[in-house]
């Protein structure tokens, strides 16, 4: 397995829930940082264990700690994202997606 996605259901939105995800993006700040951790959504990461093995297990414990249910999609190969056209790819196709409306 080359990485891996988690995801974290998005708590409720009250004050308690605010306070207990700010203790936890505080104890999860340090792992944020992290280069093999991507930070995809605010409640999804995606980990590269080649870079950092531990980094899934610290997020994993962060979510245990906080009651926290959550998701992990194994991936064995680094994730394709999708980007923007770039004018390379419009030359070479010569395809553009209207996104004006």
């Amino acid at each position: 397995m080359q990485s891996a996605i988690l995801a974290i259901e998005l708590p409720p939105d009250n004050h308690t829930e605010r306070a207990r995800w700010q203790s936890f993006s505080a104890m999860i700040a340090k792992i944020q940082g992290n280069p093999a951790v991507r930070e995809i959504a605010p409640t999804v990461w995606q980990v590269d264990f080649h870079k950092s093995p531990d980094a899934l297990a610290r997020l994993i414990v962060a979510c245990v700690e906080f009651g926290y249910a959550y998701g992990i999609l194994p991936l064995a190969a680094d994730a394709q994202w999708l980007r923007q056209e770039s004018a390379l790819l419009i030359a070479k196709t010569g395809w553009k997606i209207d996104t004006s409306g």
